[in-house]
């Protein structure tokens, strides 16, 4: 819904102004629904918009929630198959010598997705 000249005067008079001494850095600052009417002169272009940015970002929202799953999956699947014992204890000694060894011998026994060793 497209708005008056009168309520536009109106939406100028909600903002703030800032005063600078220099003319050429006076500004006003909008806010909320009176930006979005600034923009467009529509009253209600904030609740328009919404919309389909919620859409969006529940659309983003699980699709993140998939690959995060899938990751820790991965990992437990990871960790599980090169630190656990056949009677599902962690290989403490293993983890320990995983983290802690030199670097060029760190990759030696294990292998993990995305890694040259299989």
């Amino acid at each position: 819904m497209k708005s008056s000249p009168s309520t536009a005067a109106s939406t100028a008079k909600t903002a703030t102004r800032l005063r600078h001494t220099d003319p050429d850095k006076r500004y006003y600052k909008y806010a909320g629904q009176a930006f979005w009417h600034f923009v467009s002169g529509d009253d209600d272009l904030y609740r328009e918009i919404i919309a389909p940015i919620d859409k969006e970002a529940r659309r983003k929202d699980e699709t993140f929630k998939k690959a995060y799953a899938a990751k820790v999956n991965e990992m437990t699947q990871d960790f599980t198959n090169n630190f656990m014992t056949p009677d599902n204890q962690i290989d403490w000694f293993k983890l320990t010598d995983y983290v802690s060894k030199r670097e060029h011998s760190r990759f030696k026994n294990f292998y993990w997705a995305g890694s040259s060793n299989a």
